[in-house]
């Protein structure tokens, strides 16, 4: 926090804050509202992809959607989410400074920040307030701590076990669960490919969310499931050294190799998301649990057990499950979790039948309403404009 404070204070007094005032804008109920979503993350990304179906479903007849894109990066996702937008501004080949008058002489009302604090961020340009209202949302699990982006989106699970986070922002919350099911590429159909195979627990999230508290925990639950298997996919076993550390970490707990598997990074998508054929139960690391790691799973009709946690990298898959409408795999406790996991393996292994119920559940629950979140975004949106005094 105080870092981000630092940050934004060098840049107080140098006579290009506030740009937005540069312009008197007309009163926004005699037009549609202007909305920049501002990425460098537009392309086959979990961002894109869990942005792209609210923006499918945005009231064009309410609101003009400019896409603002900072990213090196160009796909098949990269057109969609361009088709989606009434314009479009390149913008990655700009200073911060440049980019931001750029973005004040589209006169926006709204500007959306999507990526936070992660790489390839361009939170700087926020720095320079090219839009009256400034929100973050989506792509990064926790506050900005910035003055200049006042608005935070998330939902009350989200939201649910923050700290002092929520000091520094003023929360929207959206009904139902604050994003919907991402945008999938050729999910494919659940098959019986691992009929004849152990009962399999699995996590495809990164090997750097395999905390020792993690590790703990499964190892819990493979000694109570007698002849259960864990299998792992991260994009970090492309490493032959990352695949023995993690290895080592179960053989020094006493865990048979043979029952610990991983698999190798699927360069393709759609070999990726039809490895979630091959395990019957997901389990949520902690206390960083998975966003599009559980969205995925769900998808393709695993059950996703998770604990929720302290803030909202702890409430991801909570927050999607609780839309999904699954609250009976939200655990609070670590005995609950692996309770939880061990009655689902007491249960038997999933057939291509019981996948395809859970993924049909999924296509019919708030969690794949996208239209509820674009609804709730546009509600958010003119809810702030009437908050802003200057306006």
């Amino acid at each position: 926090m105080k870092l981000a404070k630092s940050w934004e204070e060098q840049h107080d007094d140098n006579g290009t804050k506030a740009l937005w005032k540069d312009y008197c804008l007309e009163a926004y109920g005699r037009r549609k509202l202007r909305i920049g979503y501002l990425s460098s993350d537009y392309c086959n990304h979990p961002v894109s992809r869990f942005l792209l179906p609210v923006l499918k479903h945005h009231d064009k007849s309410l609101l003009e959607i400019w896409g603002l894109n900072t990213g090196p990066h160009w796909d098949t996702v990269s057109n969609a989410i361009k088709q989606e937008c009434n314009h479009w501004l390149e913008l990655n080949y700009l200073t911060d400074l440049q980019a931001a008058r750029v973005i004040t002489d589209q006169r926006l009302d709204v500007l959306i920040e999507l990526g936070g604090y992660t790489g390839n961020s361009r939170l700087g340009i926020c720095l320079h307030h090219p839009a009256p209202i400034q929100m973050s949302y989506l792509g990064y699990p926790g506050a900005t701590y910035l003055d200049s982006i006042p608005w935070w989106i998330g939902d009350d699970i989200l939201f649910k076990t923050l700290e002092g986070e929520s000091k520094h922002h003023s929360l929207i919350k959206i009904d139902g669960g604050y994003m919907c099911m991402p945008y999938i590429v050729q999910a494919g159909t659940p098959e019986d490919s691992t009929f004849n195979a152990p009962f399999r627990f699995g996590s495809f999230n990164h090997a750097r969310k395999l905390t020792s508290r993690t590790i703990s925990l499964w190892i819990s639950i493979l000694k109570q499931s007698i002849d259960s298997e864990l299998l792992l996919k991260s994009i970090s076993f492309l490493e032959e050294a990352e695949i023995e550390r993690i290895r080592q970490r179960f053989l020094q707990a006493g865990v048979d190799p043979k029952r610990i598997r991983l698999l190798p990074w699927a360069k393709q998508f759609e070999e990726h998301i039809s490895s979630y054929n091959k395990i019957d139960v997901a389990l949520d690391p902690v206390p960083y649990g998975g966003a599009t790691t559980t969205a995925e799973a769900l998808s393709m009709g695993a059950p996703v057990v998770c604990c929720h946690g302290a803030g909202m990298v702890g409430s991801l898959s909570a927050s999607i499950l609780n839309s999904a409408g699954l609250d009976k795999l939200i655990n609070y406790s670590e005995h609950d979790y692996i309770n939880c996991a061990v009655k689902l393996y007491n249960s038997g292994k999933r057939s291509s039948k019981d996948r395809e119920q859970l993924a049909k559940y999924i296509a019919t629950s708030p969690l794949s309403d996208s239209r509820r979140v674009s609804e709730g975004l546009e509600t958010a949106f003119y809810e702030c404009i009437k908050q802003v005094q200057e306006y």
